[in-house]
């Protein structure tokens, strides 16, 4: 097996790595109701875990660990939790049908992340799967805190501003972070394994003015690319770092080597729902096309009344061929290698080479970093003259077989915008 990293494309990333979706009112009732009142409720999946709260604007509010019904309404409603009704600027909020409450991000693992979780019988890999998702979670908010989440002031009103030219013209300020409230799932609605985050980004917060107000929501929309590489990136050095798994390239991000093609594609039903509907209706297979294809086929996720609800998903993996002890075997595999290799070295370049019966591997080679800089800026320039800070993250991150931290993300950027 060898560690790849996949070529960069700046602009092909997929909606799988990560979907943002406006909230409608009362729509948190979906996440808040689906939370598992006991443990025996949660192992057969008649509830998933509690949300817990993210985010620097969060933790000024006092807002932290589990999170309460009452304080997210609180907060989607623009409201400061426990005020009586007050914004946290003191004020009475004045109501308007036109205010977004807030902001769906759906981040979803590595497909053969969420179908190792589903196979194995071993807690301790079910755990690191989950860690690794709920530290790429929070990675890739707090990389949004920083480079996404900004509120505006001052006008846009061009009249307005003709009349009062003592006052400044609108501008984006930065922000101590968002409110927001993950929730863990771990499958999707046709009940395969599919381990994903939503994230509840409430549309408010606080400028470094120390006033609070809405985000700048297109940037959400705008850097959700880049976001979503990070998280796929800080997920791959997680588990990397914990079970000592490689990479291979695979049809969206990149997938855990070992575990089959076969068995993914088995475990995709909710993809496989999509494709046929698209094809049934002569629907285009653009992002507008899948997202009608999502509500036309969208059904409620499977319960079972006994037992756990993840032994069909072994029971299933068993007639594929790939089982526990599959699993179990490949876990070993990797934890019984020397020294698992270093998973932060950002130089290296994908190839293919091929072995004595002419076959094609995917392999990598470590480079100087001007060498890898410079092929790096041959791809974000392929189609476009110029790149955004944002879209250099997305391929940096991408760009990592491996796994990366957001710091060593960000200190790869600093190296590029440094070259000559």
């Amino acid at each position: 097996m060898h560690r790849t990293s996949p070529k960069v494309d700046v602009g092909s990333a997929s909606s799988s790595v990560l979907s943002v979706s406006k909230l409608r009112v009362g729509q948190e009732a979906y996440h808040l109701s689906g939370v598992a009142q006991s443990l025996d409720a949660y192992y057969t999946g008649s509830g998933e875990a509690a949300g817990v709260w993210v985010g620097g604007s969060a933790a000024r509010l006092g807002l932290q660990g589990e999170v309460d019904p009452d304080d997210l309404r609180a907060v989607l409603a623009g409201l400061a939790p426990g005020t009586g009704g007050l914004t946290p600027n003191g004020e009475t909020q004045q109501p308007s049908a036109r205010r977004v409450p807030g902001f769906d991000l759906t981040f979803k693992a590595p497909k053969s992340a969420s179908v190792l979780y589903a196979v194995s019988d071993d807690p301790r890999v079910q755990g690191a799967v989950i860690d690794a998702g709920e530290a790429a979670m929070r990675g890739a908010v707090g990389w949004m805190e920083e480079h996404t989440v900004r509120v505006r002031r001052g006008s846009n009103n061009r009249a307005f501003l003709a009349a009062h030219p003592d006052l400044p013209a609108a501008r984006e300020v930065t922000t101590n972070g968002v409110i927001a409230a993950g929730f863990r799932h771990r499958t999707s609605r046709a009940g395969d394994p599919l381990l994903h985050w939503h994230v509840l980004v409430a549309n408010l917060a606080q400028g470094v003015d120390g006033r609070w107000s809405s985000v700048v929501h297109p940037n959400l929309y705008r850097h959700a690319k880049a976001a979503g590489e990070v998280f796929q990136a800080v997920f791959r050095a997680e588990l990397s770092a914990s079970l000592g798994v490689e990479w291979r390239p695979g049809r969206h991000v990149p997938e855990i080597a070992g575990i089959p093609q076969a068995l993914i594609d088995g475990f995709s039903k909710r993809s496989h729902q999509i494709e046929d509907w698209l094809a049934a209706t002569g629907t285009p297979d653009t992002p507008e096309g899948r997202q009608q294809a999502v509500l036309a086929t969208r059904r409620r996720k499977p319960e079972v009344e006994h037992g756990r609800f993840d032994d069909d998903w072994k029971t299933e993996a068993i007639a594929a061929g790939w089982g526990p002890d599959a699993a179990e075997a490949l876990v070993a595999w990797y934890a019984g290698r020397q020294g698992p290799g270093e998973h932060e070295v950002p130089w290296r370049a994908a190839d293919v080479v091929f072995d004595e019966d002419g076959a094609p591997m995917h392999v990598e080679r470590v480079v100087d970093a001007e060498e890898w800089v410079a092929g790096l800026l041959r791809t974000l320039t392929a189609a476009d003259t110029t790149f955004s800070l944002s879209d250099l993250h997305e391929a940096i991150a991408a760009s990592q077989g491996a796994g990366a931290t957001v710091e060593t993300i960000e200190r790869i950027a600093h190296t590029v915008l440094a070259s000559p």
